[in-house]
């Protein structure tokens, strides 16, 4: 999947160095959660997007990296959550 400019450029402009639990909701690939992850030492929860394409994309970026152990990447289980809330809400 592609790299849009404006999370390339959110990524690099984001203060993180002193941060020390960063929340990225609806991580798409990862790349954010990534690039702060070179930036700081904070432990760090991706939670995957609703779309499982992008989420595999996640999973396998974080697996090749020697800094896995503290990215964590959750399947899109807030997005179901808010989902199903949604849904019930218009019915």
């Amino acid at each position: 999947m592609k790299a849009g400019t404006d999370a390339v450029l959110l990524g690099a402009w984001v203060a993180c160095s002193s941060a020390k639990y960063i929340l990225d909701i609806g991580t798409g690939t990862g790349l954010l959660a990534l690039m702060v992850a070179q930036r700081s030492q904070a432990v760090i929860d991706a939670i995957g997007s609703i779309d499982m394409q992008a989420y595999m994309h996640a999973k396998e970026n974080f697996g090749g990296i020697t800094m896995e152990r503290k990215i964590a990447c959750e399947a899109n289980v807030l997005f179901r959550l808010l989902l199903i809330l949604r849904i019930g809400s218009m019915t």
